[in-house]
């Protein structure tokens, strides 16, 4: 088949299932594991936001006029804690309303260790596919896309925000997320803290913006099996590739990016 590559989508079954859309088909990308696949690029990049054919693609997909010109594509995207929308200096303040100034969840994923992350309220379990996690905890969620940054930044100090991506591929996991041993009904209630006020806290329930989220659950997801440990890098600008699927985890483990233009097939 021959078309344009789109991003690699996911759904949360188990084990998670992975598929790719070529050319307005959607293969699905489990079934090709242990097979060997040939991807051909023909020398095409395409905007995924004007249409418009480059030579290079920036920002995961832009040309290069939408890269200087797109919210999407400014630097608060990469690190939302530099977001400047309070200092009236947004390229685009619909984008902003829309992206930004919504609730946000700050987050612990598991695919080689512990990492720290943001995300919007919707894009939860997604996130995590798109990481290769295998659990995922939320810790806390804030109103706006700047706070949840924020919070990230100093979190990132004491856990990484970085995902090994051999080391994921390969299975090779680090430290687990454990849920809390749930009380039993007899154990006692303790006390509630005291207020300024000299009353009694109640005890905040998560969700709200900016409490923090410490009744949630860890969610866990069954990823593919891995069919071999031998993981390298593939890079499908050079020469035309042919090679064995051996493990399929997260959407940068894709083979492609989503706005080449390219030939593929199952061999």
């Amino acid at each position: 088949m021959r078309g344009q590559l789109s991003k690699m989508r996911c759904h949360p079954s188990d084990p998670v299932e992975y598929s790719l859309d070529v050319g307005g088909e959607t293969i699905s990308v489990n079934a090709l594991i242990g097979r060997k696949i040939r991807l051909e690029f023909e020398q095409k990049i395409v905007c995924q936001h004007c249409g418009r054919t480059t030579k290079k693609s920036f920002s995961q997909g832009y040309c290069y006029p939408c890269f200087q010109s797109l919210a999407a594509c400014d630097l608060c995207i990469m690190s939302p804690d530099r977001c400047h929308f309070h200092l009236g200096t947004c390229r685009d303040e619909d984008f902003a309303s829309t992206f930004c100034m919504q609730p946000h969840r700050v987050y612990l994923a598991n695919s080689t260790g512990l990492k720290v992350g943001i995300t919007r309220a919707e894009n939860l379990p997604m996130r995590w596919l798109d990481q290769g996690a295998t659990q995922g905890l939320v810790i806390m969620t804030t109103a706006t896309r700047r706070q949840s940054g924020l919070i990230e930044a100093a979190l990132k100090v004491h856990v990484s925000d970085r995902t090994q991506w051999q080391r994921m591929l390969k299975g090779s996991g680090g430290h687990s997320i454990r849920n809390k041993k749930k009380k039993h009904p007899s154990d006692p209630v303790p006390p509630r803290r005291p207020s300024p006020s000299g009353g009694t806290q109640k005890k905040r329930r998560p969700g709200k913006p900016g409490l923090p989220a410490t009744d949630a659950l860890a969610y866990r997801l069954n990823q593919p099996p891995i069919w071999s440990r031998r993981i390298c890098e593939l890079r499908i600008l050079s020469f035309p590739l042919a090679f064995f699927l051996a493990a399929l985890k997260c959407m940068v483990a894709s083979p492609c990016c989503p706005s080449l233009s390219c030939a593929m097939a199952s061999l």
